[in-house]
């Protein structure tokens, strides 16, 4: 629910009392996504008045458009920028009407009909029209959030991309509050919601009439300021032909333009944990309130552009420019459990369970066969509880020391949580944004746009050396966003507008990693092994049940979209008629190295006993294994970068059909299609699972399954979805003076999905490699590579599509689904709108959507047959490998291999990891309710209140960052 009470709301900003003195604050307008003023001219017996002279006039800026109207008496304004309207009409024998105060929000179409009343054209009369409160034109849902909602509703971190949530039906994760709650670093939170049962990442959002997304996550690049957003729409179901390639909604962003009369703004928002509470769990442990520290502070100014006596730009060009900055620090309370001074020695005679019971430590070399039960396994302990300094790992020492000394008691018996550190996050952002509004007559008129915003997240160093870990494994990551719009608008006829608009947005980043230059050879690795390593990083270890050392990624991306749309709008008679096309060109380009110098993964499970395939608490230790140097796990990757590339064309024909007074139709279609992904250097491919495989042999003669490489002859690896036709259909029916029954159906398609494989950045084998460490061969029994020598056969290097079908044989590729197609989404809708005395609206609206083909996450399609679980621990026997010899990497590449391995659909891989499928589906049903009343004196209240229920076979949220679904199930697929 929101209230609005202009004049009494107080608003934190330090130098409004002096701005409003020295420029005069005003009502500020926008220029962009546009909205329509539409009716009839009658006379007083309700016979049309064809050929009456409209005139409609901006009262911020002047500037005018003339029009008539149609035999039928229409007559419609389409392309008007939002703003404060004055509208005239007049006609020999009648006297003219001037209707003031229309207020037009952006892409609404306000209905405002005229009657003319017989009289000599001296005799003006004027009537003060309020804003339509009835949506009598269109058959859409969707709610218009204005400069006043924007400006007044606190903001915590001020993106006006929080207000959403004011409409019906929009769903939001607690990311879509900024990365840190607060501020919008990484621009993707701030539009991870779903609309009326859409895919999160998967709305249109447009700034200005162009899209301001990016193809990597289909997230917005830059957001405007508070002061520079004029108002914005969220359209959530049932959009006219001009809209698609979405599966939830559109929003639509107007920012502010000049006007005839200076208008600005300084400000200074401050937080401080001076101000705060503290917390209990804070109070209870003597710990005073974390620091922290919020500055957002600018200035906004808009004006006609002058040049002294030379040029004058009142009634014709305008300008406004905003600046942004944001100082942002807070302590992070990072806890953690730090291997003890006895532990780091090998003495585990004081590590203890949770309920005080000794941690018993068990030798991997001693495992046998148990003599009591030959078929299980048991290990002895190490004596004492203590492991033997000839027995501790050089390496191993060497990394314990980069573990800080534990700070804090840490938990009763365990120690666990001995680390506290309370190091500064920090965030500085700097955003600036200009625009210039030129109208060289009152037929044409055009814009541009630009907007840049630079920002850096700095992780807190937890441990205080290059072995932080996450997050601060990061250190410090920059993000560089840039938005470009440019406008043309002209008036070809009285009744017909032509409308050409392009669109640049930008969105930079990269990781280098806090330890990024570290030299593994000081550790004790071998001169031989780090040479190979790719990126020169602390290696990755990860240790049960303590802190990590090292971490994160080295990664760089950059994303462009340009699109070029153009429309030509006619009012013929009772028919406006827009038609239109549009094209994107999407770029994504990244790399993503995780664990450059290789990643090390400690358990439990090489020092617990007595039977070592067994679970207990009071067993093994994670510290233990990796003092002995007996990782379980780990891999040594080698990646190439992507530049991923496609085209996305569009085109529409929509016809608002007003066939009476009370009743228009909205008729559409559209056509659009996306082209699959191109890399520039063909590195891409699928899996084929028809394909003869390359290590046929006796036991497995009609093996099949392999992997197949774009080429210049056929660059696309997936099947290209052409026919993609996109019917519209709706009405908007006044069946009592206020009153307006809406239905609306409507078929849409969403974008192609890219961010399954910009999270995992895997789905480019043979152009990706990744060494295995094989920590055992035969479930955890006993140790096979060790931290002395990880990777004994080198590092493998990407092979490229050179080895063709015996690309990653013996490993576990990740490859694009070749048979994706455009997500699809049904939407439809039944409203009822009822003006109420005093200007209150009561709307109540049944929304529905259904979607198909939509993307999937990653299905694994090398899983174990149910029929083989009744082998129980036979499945992990080793047996013959019969690829031996054939695959020389990882597992495979031994004399024996696990019996699990064989039984496998496709045994010559450990896995097949399919990404970017496109086999969900979802259903949702909504009732909608929204009660919207409007004071003359500046209060307002808006409720909104959604009843739903959404149902998918899919995670909802295919999300930026994380998230998402892997499906590795039992059942097979049908």
């Amino acid at each position: 629910m929101y209230f609005d009470t202009v004049g009494r709301a107080t608003r934190y900003r330090i130098a409004d009392a002096v701005v409003a003195g020295l420029f005069g604050l005003s009502a500020l307008w926008a220029q962009g996504t546009s909205g329509q003023i539409v009716g009839r001219v009658t006379d007083p017996s309700g016979a049309a008045v064809a050929g009456a002279e409209l005139s409609v006039q901006n009262v911020e800026t002047g500037i005018s458009r003339k029009g008539k109207s149609t035999a039928a008496g229409a007559y419609a304004f389409p392309s008007l920028p939002p703003g404060n309207y004055r509208l005239t009409a007049a006609k020999e024998g009648f006297r003219p009407e001037a209707r003031t105060g229309i207020a037009l929000a952006v892409d609404q179409a306000a209905r405002i009909d005229i009657e003319l009343v017989v009289g000599a054209l001296t005799q003006e009369v004027q009537v003060t029209a309020a804003a339509p409160m009835l949506d009598q034109e269109s058959s859409a849902l969707g709610q218009i959030v204005d400069n006043r909602k924007i400006q007044n509703i606190p903001l915590n971190g001020r993106s006006a991309f929080r207000l959403v949530t004011l409409t019906p039906g929009i769903l939001t994760s607690p990311s879509s509050a900024g990365q840190f709650g607060d501020i919008p670093v990484n621009t993707n939170f701030d539009t991870n919601f779903s609309i009326n049962g859409g895919r999160q990442m998967s709305n249109e959002v447009h700034i200005d009439g162009v899209p301001s997304t990016t193809g990597q996550f289909n997230t917005i690049t830059t957001i405007p300021s508070i002061e520079a957003t004029q108002e914005f729409k969220v359209q959530s179901n049932n959009l006219s032909a001009e809209w698609g390639r979405f599966s939830g909604g559109v929003v639509n962003v107007s920012t502010r333009s000049g006007t005839n009369e200076w208008h600005g703004s300084v400000y200074e928002y401050m937080r401080n944990n001076v101000f705060d509470a503290n917390e209990f769990f804070n109070k209870t442990s003597g710990r005073e309130t974390p620091p922290f520290r919020m500055n957002q502070y600018g200035g906004a100014v808009g004006a006609p552009l002058s040049l002294g006596k030379l040029y004058s730009g009142r009634n014709r060009t305008f300008f406004f420019t905003d600046y942004q900055g944001t100082r942002w620090r807070r302590g992070d309370v990072f806890r953690t459990a730090l291997p003890t001074a006895l532990q780091r020695q090998g003495n585990f005679t004081e590590t203890r369970t949770q309920t005080g019971a000794p941690v018993i430590i068990y030798d991997p070399q001693t495992t046998g066969p148990n003599p009591a039960n030959p078929a299980q396994s048991i290990r002895a302990p190490f004596a004492g509880n203590i492991l033997p300094a000839s027995r501790i790992d050089p390496i191993a020492r060497k990394l314990m020391d980069f573990y800080p000394q534990p700070n804090a008691a840490g938990d009763p018996f365990t120690q666990f949580n001995n680390y506290v550190n309370n190091a500064s996050r920090r965030i500085d952002g700097d955003q600036i944004s200009g625009r210039i509004d030129h109208n060289f007559s009152s037929a044409f008129r055009t814009f541009g746009r630009f907007a840049t915003n630079k920002t850096s997240l700095t992780q807190p160093d937890s441990y205080g050396n290059v072995a932080t870990p996450d997050p601060g494994a990061v250190g410090t990551t920059p993000f560089r966003q840039t938005t470009f719009a440019l406008d043309n608008v002209v008036n070809t006829t009285p009744t017909s507008i032509f409308n050409i608009k392009y669109g640049f947005a930008r969105w930079y980043q990269t990781r280098q990693t806090r330890s990024y230059g570290f030299d593994a050879r000081t550790l004790g690795m071998p001169d031989s092994l780090v040479r190979q390593f790719q990126i020169p990083v602390f290696p990755a270890t990860t240790v049960e049940q303590y802190g990590s050392l090292g971490g994160q990624s080295f990664f760089v991306s950059g994303n462009d979209t340009q699109s070029l749309i153009g429309s030509w709008t006619k009012v013929a008679g009772k028919h406006t008629i827009k038609a239109g096309a549009e094209g994107r060109l999407q770029r994504v380009n990244f790399i993503l190295i995780g664990g450059g110098s290789g990643t090390y993964n400690f358990t439990r499970v090489f020092t617990r006993g007595p039977n070592p395939l067994v679970f207990t608490d009071n067993a093994g230790s994670g510290a233990a294994s990796l003092l002995l140097g007996n990782p379980a796990g780990g891999a040594a990757p080698f990646l190439s970068g992507m530049s991923l590339q496609n085209l996305y064309s569009g085109a529409y024909v929509q016809d608002d059909f007003r066939i009476t007074a009370k009743l228009t139709m909205n008729i559409g279609i559209r056509y659009e299609t996306e082209s699959p992904f191109t890399e520039r250097y063909n590195s891409i491919n699928f899996f084929n699972a028809n394909a003869p495989s390359p290590v046929r042999n006796s036991q497995f003669p009609n093996l099949n399954g392999a992997l197949e490489f774009a080429s210049p002859a056929s660059r696309h690896v997936w099947n290209w979805d052409r026919l993609n036709f996109a019917p519209r259909l709706g009405f908007a029916w006044s069946v009592l003076p206020r009153t307006v029954v809406r239905f609306g159906a409507g078929l849409f398609f969403a974008p192609a999905e890219t961010s399954n494989v910009a999270t995992a950045f895997a789905a480019n084998s043979g152009y990706a490699a990744s060494t295995p460490l094989v920590g055992t061969l035969d479930g955890g029994l006993t140790p096979f590579n060790t931290l002395a020598n990880p990777f004994p056969d080198g590092i493998l290097r990407p092979t490229g599509n050179g080895l063709g079908s015996s690309t990653f044989l013996g490993q576990a590729p990740a490859v694009w689904d070749s048979r994706q197609r455009m997500p699809e989404t049904y939407q439809w809708n039944f409203d009822v709108q009822r003006e109420l005395p005093g200007r209150i609206l009561v709307d109540v609206a049944y929304a529905g959507s259904r979607g198909v083909h939509l993307a999937f996450r990653n299905r694994q399609m090398n899983e174990l047959d149910p029929q083989y679980l009744s082998l129980g621990t036979g499945l992990n026997q080793l047996v013959t490998n019969p690829f031996f010899g054939s695959i020389t990497a990882g597992a495979l590449a031994q004399r024996t291999v696990a019996r699990r391995q064989l039984l496998l659909p496709y045994p010559q891989y450990t896995g097949v990891n399919v990404v970017n499928m496109t086999n969900a589906n979802s259903i949702y049903h909504s009732m909608q309710i929204k009660l919207d009343k409007r004071f003359s004196n500046g209060f307002s209240v808006l409720f909104a209140g959604t009843f739903a229920k959404l149902i998918t076979d899919a995670n909802n949220q295919v999300a930026a960052i994380g998230g998402g679904a892997n499906v590795a199930g039992t059942q097979n697929w049908y």
